[in-house]
């Protein structure tokens, strides 16, 4: 006798196939404008605001030209590390190097890389972000608590209470989730500030005298390139680009590049806006932290100077946890990185050699521009030309087995090669810039 069971007849059976997910919506994760808006918050730093001093040597338009080379420089690296990221399936920027260098030894594969050397270079990199930062807050606590609560607290004390009270309290945890709040926070705090310099802007006083302190009496190409750097660390979000464009949604070559093209004009229109206001208002006079410029007893001014604070403050143990994970993974003692005590100890460490690094630095413009030419320069340049010389490699090994002849004739090998010599004669000329500006200082 059959017994019949509905629920397992071939008509009725559930269908058991996970449903395809669809393209995602506009703001959703994976979207090219929720990509492109992580790419924008990831490069908002210490960065911009010392970029108005970088017209202070080369003039305005000059410097907004600088600006725009700045930002297609970003661009393209941004896009180049993306379609690494589509080949390689690496989801990390020490990945994506290690890839590139097996994939030059002929050992092309999706395993996992480790670098070692690259992640103790990462450790110091975001050190140097770590003193930039505090650089500042020496600079906005103690002008804020005098101009509110007419308390008197020097730059040394401001610091030490910042990094052992606040900074060191925040990173004591393993997981960085609740701090993320603060990408979207400082996008609202850079535009903020944008708009409070451009009403700032003495227009009244915009007559035929003043160009005279708006043009520098001279430049050199040395200051050039001390500019460039300055306009590159501004831009610097390379490091985060790769794990951004690996949530993008069909990542082909033509959505990332509007992607990083999108987010690379957004950056360059605020900061264009925000160096031609600030050096409108102050000149020859622009400093390397601009809002110190502004009355002391300004509100606005007072509350701009808080906001950035805030967003610094909560900066510094974002970038902590990066360097405590590279540290220990360039030693391989992944584990040691887990334990509470460990971590407190090694937290405590790093934050003290910044805070005295950042006691001891003079001059926070020209820090960021020996950071930027000496160890920005090749996260954003010269890396990026090694990693898309193996990238196309890599496409023309694919297409080899798919069966597709590729053509290796000179004129395409030597047009591939444009943008690795362009980047590594920025790299040199960058290099050489900075070196020679510090023997210039000593001297000086």
């Amino acid at each position: 006798m059959a017994i019949a069971t509905p629920l397992l007849s071939p008509g009725r059976l559930p269908d058991l196939t996970p449903a395809a997910r669809g393209p995602p919506g506009f703001f959703d994760a994976g979207s090219p404008f929720s990509c492109s808006t992580l790419l924008f918050t990831a490069s908002i730093g210490s960065g911009v605001l010392a970029l108005p001093s970088a017209a202070k040597d080369v003039g305005l338009y000059l410097g907004i030209f600088i600006l725009m080379v700045a930002g297609l420089i970003t661009a393209i690296s941004d896009a180049i590390l993306g379609q690494a990221v589509s080949i390689s399936g690496q989801k990390t920027y020490g990945g994506i190097l290690a890839w590139s260098l097996a994939n030059s030894k002929g050992n092309l594969d999706r395993g996992n890389y480790r670098l070692p050397a690259f992640d103790a270079f990462m450790t110091v990199y975001q050190g140097a972000a770590i003193v930039t930062y505090l650089i500042f807050l020496g600079d906005f606590i103690p002008s804020v608590l005098q101009a509110w609560l007419q308390i008197s607290l020097s730059r040394t004390l401001a610091l030490v209470s910042i990094v052992y009270i606040v900074v060191l309290p925040l990173s004591v945890g393993s997981e960085i989730s609740s701090l993320r709040a603060v990408g979207s926070f400082s996008i609202w705090v850079m535009l903020s500030t944008a708009v409070l310099a451009l009403c700032k802007i003495p227009w009244s006083e915009l007559d035929t005298d003043r160009p005279n302190n708006m043009t520098p009496l001279g430049f050199n190409w040395r200051q050039v390139m001390h500019a460039l750097s300055m306009g590159t660390f501004a831009y610097m979000n390379q490091v985060n680009a790769v794990c951004i464009t690996s949530e993008l949604h069909k990542p082909t070559r033509q959505r990332l590049t509007a992607v990083c093209g999108w987010a690379a004009l957004g950056l360059f229109l605020c900061y264009a806006t925000l160096l031609s206001a600030v050096y409108l208002t102050f000149g020859q006079a622009t400093t390397s932290n601009f809002l110190q410029s502004y009355p002391l007893d300004d509100v606005a001014v007072n509350a701009c100077r808080v906001a950035v604070s805030l967003t610094l403050i909560f900066a510094c143990p974002l970038n902590l946890f990066p360097i405590t994970s590279s540290f220990f993974h360039a030693i391989d003692r992944c584990h040691l990185a887990k334990h509470a005590g460990v971590r407190i100890l090694f937290n405590t460490v790093v934050l003290t050699i910044c805070l005295i690094t950042a006691i001891w630095v003079p001059d926070v413009g020209s820090f960021i521009g020996y950071v930027s030419a000496y160890m920005a320069t090749p996260l954003m340049i010269t890396i990026p030309a090694f990693v898309y010389i193996a990238c196309c490699r890599a496409e023309d090994d694919m297409l080899a087995r798919k069966g597709v002849v590729v053509e290796r004739n000179l004129c395409r090998r030597s047009s591939r090669m444009v943008i690795p010599a362009i980047a590594l004669s920025l790299t040199v000329l960058l290099w050489t810039a900075a070196t020679v500006n510090i023997f210039a200082s000593q001297k000086a």
